[in-house]
């Protein structure tokens, strides 16, 4: 499942290094629950073209390949404005930082 939604948000195969964990998030102003799973993941050959949906599409979505330590920085850097994009601030802010650990680990 992690492969073909690699394959489909990013527009590349993807082999799976290490399960980082499973986020349970909840956020109680907007009555919503959510679970989300984690993986430190290397690119496999060729990075092609993104399979957007017409939503994603017209927002112009796209995918911008950064080290850790730098996706991490903007994340940090970022000032968001609202209730869920400051949740999800903080959520990627935690996962970075531990993926960040465990690929050190691993070195």
């Amino acid at each position: 499942m992690v492969k073909r939604e690699v394959l489909e948000e990013a527009g590349c195969e993807c082999e799976i290094l290490h399960e980082l964990g499973t986020v349970f998030e909840s956020r109680a102003a907007l009555n919503f629950t959510q679970i989300r799973y984690y993986y430190i993941a290397r690119v496999i050959g060729e990075k092609n073209e993104l399979q957007l949906t017409e939503e994603e599409f017209a927002d112009e979505t796209t995918v911008c390949w950064v080290r850790l330590e730098e996706a991490l920085q903007l994340i940090k850097d970022s000032n968001p404005t609202d209730y869920v994009e400051k949740f999800v601030r903080l959520r990627n802010i935690i996962v970075l930082t531990e993926a960040i650990t465990k690929v050190g680990e691993t070195e």
